[in-house]
């Protein structure tokens, strides 16, 4: 389809901080809950769940008790909060509403742009109902209506197909950082509303709905839409295995990972894969592959790893693999495997070993589940490799996912323990909140040169030209 002819379609909203604050009765909900447990919920509770499931956010609420449930129980105290939640806050009424957002209906209603809810909220019906706004809506995609939560892109992909647009015709407005990455990993245009510091990686950062009309968000839409800031390659499916970085290191590269579902190794080149094209953000920098792979033994796993090099510390890169086992439960080994001809330590919650005699070059790399705590790393150390291993349980159609960080080093003197406290740090921090302070450094110097593509024979590729001169100037040693 020719690029003049993606308008804007619809714009999808977000419900609880974007059109009116229902965080502090889920967070208040929340904390009763787990203090009626004699448990302490975590200082920053109402922030960590935001935008996230009922069932993700009851395990940040009981922190290292959630180990102590069974499934069925954490059902149980899940099913409880939500009967306390609806109870404070059944008092929601138009007045809720935040200011700007019956404006801002009416004028994309009149522009002809549809307006869809994206909520993992289970009870956003009865909200929006409250605030008197349930006609405005196209479709309310809500906890009922999407399989995999924030971060995954799942829910707005689900939303723009009943709106009938591609994710390049579509907006997403929110107030949480998991919502953000989600939206742009489904090639979606963002809106931040909320706190700065973790909505700067967005398109668009707004202290209210005020500051929107349809004519703006057609402006945002027109200039960051996805299909003109993304650059895409074909992939067979040894090429996905490399751009996945399953199997062995290759030949210059410093680690790959293994990937063994229920005794049978992920390998791409045996059983049945569907691959996608490799894709690179040119305004984030962020780099993603996914296949879905069936095994010889008929084993469905969907694996897309996304990474990129961290703008705002030369010499690191980062990455996040999202595992998902399709119609059935999984076991997986998983391996990280680090070559000892390249120099490595390998990291888990511990240094396994330091630089070899000899090698002047120092490559850090460690892996950790997100969200599993408990989690064991066994290490492993060879002549020829170093190994981290660990194994998990993945319920049918959940996804795992797992971070890797890696610091290249290129030294004559390469401090190993440092390295690896860089690596143990974004670890701890995790893949979306490096990659909102990467992505907002490449984007605003992308932005400072603005306009050198306009009118150009081939856009696409004077981005690319001037994403790549971007980032190596923002990770360039000095």
């Amino acid at each position: 389809m020719p690029a003049t002819e993606r308008p804007l379609r619809a714009v999808i909203f977000d419900l609880d901080g974007v059109l009116v604050s229902t965080s502090k009765y889920h967070a208040q909900a929340w904390g009763d809950l787990v203090r009626s447990l004699g448990h302490e919920p975590p200082p920053d509770l109402e922030e960590r769940v935001k935008g996230i499931s009922r069932m993700a956010s009851l395990k940040i609420a009981l922190g290292e008790h959630a180990k102590d449930y069974n499934e069925e129980q954490l059902e149980q105290l899940a099913t409880q909060k939500n009967e306390h939640y609806r109870r404070l806050s059944q008092n929601i009424d138009p007045n809720d509403l935040f200011p700007g957002a019956r404006a801002l209906f009416d004028d994309l209603r009149a522009a002809g742009i549809k307006i869809l809810l994206g909520s993992a909220s289970k009870n956003a019906k009865p909200v929006l109902d409250g605030l008197g706004i349930t006609e405005y809506f196209h479709d309310i995609i809500d906890g009922f209506r999407y399989r995999h939560g924030k971060p995954h892109p799942d829910i707005f992909l689900t939303a723009a197909r009943a709106a009938g647009a591609d994710p390049s015709e579509c907006i997403v407005v929110e107030d949480a950082a998991a919502g953000i990455d989600a939206a742009i990993d489904g090639g979606f245009v963002t809106v931040g509303i909320g706190t700065y510091e973790s909505l700067k990686h967005a398109h668009l950062f707004i202290r209210s709905l005020e500051e929107l009309t349809a004519a703006k968000l057609r402006d945002l839409q027109q200039r960051w839409r996805s299909d003109l800031w993304t650059a895409t390659s074909p992939l067979t499916p040894r090429q996905a295995a490399t751009h996945l970085l399953l199997g062995e290191p290759a030949k210059g590269g410093a680690w790959a990972l293994q990937v063994t579902v229920d005794g049978q190794a992920v390998d791409l080149t045996r059983g049945k894969a569907e691959v996608s094209d490799s894709r690179l953000d040119l305004r984030t920098g962020v780099e993603s592959a996914e296949t879905r792979w069936t095994s010889p033994a008929h084993r469905e796993m969907v694996l897309t790893r996304r990474g990129f090099a961290d703008a705002a510390c030369p010499g690191r890169r980062v990455h996040r693999y999202e595992i998902e086992s399709v119609g059935h439960e999984a076991t997986l080994d998983i391996a990280l495997v680090l070559s000892c001809a390249r120099g490595c330590v390998a990291v888990s919650d511990r240094v396994v070993s330091g630089p070899l005699p000899g090698v002047r070059a120092v490559t850090v790399v460690g892996m950790q589940l997100h969200d599993r705590p408990t989690a064991a790393y066994a290490p492993e150390l060879s002549d020829e490799q170093a190994v981290v291993r660990t194994r998990t349980t993945v319920p049918a159609d959940t996804v795992l996912y797992l971070e890797v960080a890696e610091m290249a080093e290129q030294s004559a003197a390469p401090d190993a323990p440092e390295l690896a406290a860089s690596v143990q740090q974004a670890l701890r921090a995790g893949f979306s909140e490096v990659r909102i302070e990467s992505a907002a450094l490449v984007a605003q110097r992308l932005a400072a040169v603005r306009g050198e593509d306009e009118g150009s024979a081939d856009v696409l590729a004077v981005r690319r030209r001037r994403f790549l001169q971007t980032l190596e100037s923002l990770t360039r040693r000095e």
